[in-house]
């Protein structure tokens, strides 16, 4: 789990078949420290294990278009909001922005059993 290690829940509000989970990313984390020393980034994997522990619908069994848009840089960034939109069941539409403004990072589309 990275909650409490990368990133603390801000918020989670729930509407239907969607919802937004506002995070807030610990920039001392120690992740950051190895990737990368000195110009640290948001690893892609860390993106998406984030978006599974927020959904919590289980294991994940598939992740589809993936697309990671712009760095997420902890000393930029230290808010982010995950849109997840459940599209059929067992699976989820993801969209990674910025919690403040229109910046988007990442977009997966994931499956889970």
């Amino acid at each position: 789990m990275l909650r409490g290690e990368l990133y603390d829940i801000v918020s989670v509000e729930s509407e239907g078949a969607i919802t937004r989970a506002r995070i807030h990313l610990r920039p001392e984390s120690v992740i950051y420290k190895a990737h990368f020393e000195g110009m640290p980034i948001t690893p892609g994997m860390c993106i998406l294990s984030i978006a599974s522990e927020l959904s919590a619908k289980g294991s994940l069994t598939a992740a589809k278009d993936i697309r990671f848009l712009a760095p997420i840089e902890p000393g930029n960034v230290t808010e982010l909001l995950y849109t997840m939109e459940e599209t059929s069941p067992g699976k989820i539409s993801v969209i990674v922005s910025a919690a403040l403004g229109d910046s988007v990072f990442s977009k997966m589309n994931l499956s889970y059993e």
